[in-house]
């Protein structure tokens, strides 16, 4: 069974498994670690049509694809085994409940997740470029032949296939050594003369998506990642979507949809009790959805003299300003190590010039970012005290963000309210005190569906203390929100930095106003 996003190494991997475990080797076999005895074995597709790329090498090999997976509980067999995973966020619905006693085997190529099985019979996770190129290592070990062109089954060309597709024709930060021998070995007994030209061939096969819908194109290639732990301790997943192309404008004309896909999706994640989304406490831990255009045409450049020379990866936004903080504070390296800084357009879009590989470029990143969050957002804060910082002033700021986030659904929607007003966990304005006791008041006062619509409108209400905010009127309190609200709207953002603190409009209502030095407006709003 292959994981979920219908890659070529996926889908071809599962095919090449069912292969190995219904030809166990016949001869000497010092270092194969598979079954020596026939097994009964059939490859399955896990819930997704396999992408434009992997329909072009199955059919250029003449192979037929595996069936679809819905449920796990669909397979006619006691126990499974997974290809190119080992993340039960990643496998068919309902693995999660039974994961740890049914999971037969893992063949991967990527990083442990923490998966905990009682008594499989094998796991092989190996550091090269493709699960296809771990199954071709475990057929050498074997001493299995291989067939090839001319043969029922081209496993060779599908093993050549899953190296190719992962690693761009030899070209990524993923190659290895490994990889580039098995890809000498493999095409001749493929039938194929010229790997790089094929390899383009297999990319201009998955650029071609006109006919999906941006809900598709962010599914095509889609995975969970994580767990990653934000500065508070609490741990969360994101979906991560990617898609290499050599025609990257074609994405970047659909980008506004593939935005309002991705924010979609979301709330499909968040809706979803599955096992893999929850967290320790049986809560759903997903938290966002990004998109990430690669930009793979210079990979190719010794064939197309035209194309870059250097591989990039751009972010397309959604309506979500916590993704976009998070690819703005990432610490992104190039294949060579060097730090790259995101540069953002002004459609919103983010580039990331040199990244390419999702697995050891743009997660890492992310997850890199998430890490401080809060305390860059802090660190940005122009303290009364002209940009001086107090000792321990980073952690009243993540304790009164602790108190703040308590005001909001999710934490995605606090950071995204945080962004518009960073008054909130200054400890200079605010105390937690005041977040709780103001938080109190406005659901009292206007009941719980009006209090959180304010607060998303304005979330800097929370500055003031609830004796200050008792002797005005709900009707002022609620004027003062939709002319925040207002001139949010109409003012430019300013990436990642501070907004004037705009309830500093609503001094006809009785607050008082004091300007620091910096020329932002803070608020002095009763005791803290």
């Amino acid at each position: 069974m292959r994981r979920r996003g219908a890659c070529a190494d996926a889908i071809s991997a599962a095919i090449i498994r069912e292969w190995e475990l219904t030809h166990p080797p016949t001869g000497p076999h010092a270092g194969y670690t598979g079954p020596t005895t026939a097994v009964c074995a059939k490859a399955y597709i896990n819930s997704d049509e396999p992408n434009p790329e992997t329909a072009w090498v199955l059919e250029y090999f003449g192979i037929p694809k595996p069936p679809i997976l819905k449920h796990i509980n669909d397979i006619p067999f006691p126990v499974f085994g997974t290809v190119d995973t080992n993340n039960v966020a990643e496998m068919p619905p309902g693995a999660a409940d039974v994961v740890s006693d049914q999971i037969q085997s893992i063949v991967d190529h990527h990083k442990l997740t923490g998966l905990v099985t009682l008594n499989p019979d094998e796991v092989d996770v190996r550091p090269i470029g493709s699960a296809g190129a771990v199954l071709f290592s475990r057929s050498r070990q074997a001493n299995r032949p291989i067939p090839g062109a001319g043969c029922e089954k081209n496993i060779a060309g599908l093993m050549l296939a899953t190296i190719l597709s992962d690693t761009l024709g030899l070209t990524s930060s993923t190659t290895t050594e490994s990889d580039k021998t098995a890809v000498d070995i493999l095409a001749p007994l493929a039938g194929i003369d010229d790997t790089m030209g094929w390899t383009k061939q297999m990319l201009e096969a998955k650029s071609s998506i006109a006919q999906y819908t941006p809900a598709d194109i962010v599914m095509l290639d889609s995975k969970i990642q994580g767990p990653f732990t934000d500065p508070t301790g609490e741990t969360f997943l994101l979906r991560v979507a990617v898609q290499e192309t050599i025609t990257p404008d074609v994405l970047f004309g659909q980008a506004d949809e593939i935005g309002a896909a991705c924010q979609a999706q979301l709330k499909i994640d968040q809706a979803s009790t599955d096992a893999a989304m929850l967290g320790d406490d049986g809560t759903n831990i997903v938290r966002d959805c990004l998109f990430f255009v690669t930009d793979v045409r210079s990979s190719f450049k010794a064939i197309d003299p035209s194309y870059g020379v250097v591989p990039k990866a751009t972010y397309l936004p959604s309506s979500s300003e916590y993704a976009a903080e998070l690819v703005r504070e990432g610490n992104f390296l190039d294949s060579d190590g060097n730090s790259i800084t995101p540069t953002e357009l002004p459609d919103g879009r983010i580039d990331l010039v040199g990244v390419q590989s999702r697995k050891r470029q743009i997660v890492p990143g992310i997850g890199g970012a998430e890490g401080s969050a809060i305390k860059k957002f802090a660190e940005r804060v122009s303290f009364q005290t002209g940009g001086a910082k107090k000792a321990g002033q980073e952690e009243e700021i993540l304790i009164l963000w602790r108190e703040f986030k308590k005001c909001y659904p999710n934490e995605k929607v606090a950071l995204e309210m945080l962004s518009k007003n960073t008054a909130v966990i200054l400890p200079s304005l605010n105390s937690p005190r005041k977040i709780k006791g103001t938080y109190a008041l406005l659901n009292k006062r206007l009941g719980k569906k009006a209090a959180a619509d304010l607060l998303l409108k304005n979330p800097g209400v929370l500055v003031c203390s609830p004796e200050g905010l008792e002797k005005q009127s709900d009707d002022d309190i609620l004027k003062a929100a939709d002319l925040v609200e207002s001139l949010e709207k109409n003012k430019p953002l300013i990436n990642g930095a501070l907004f004037v603190v705009l309830l500093g409009v609503v001094a006809a209502f009785g607050y008082r106003i004091a300007t620091v030095a910096s020329g932002e407006t803070a608020l002095d709003l009763g005791p803290l």
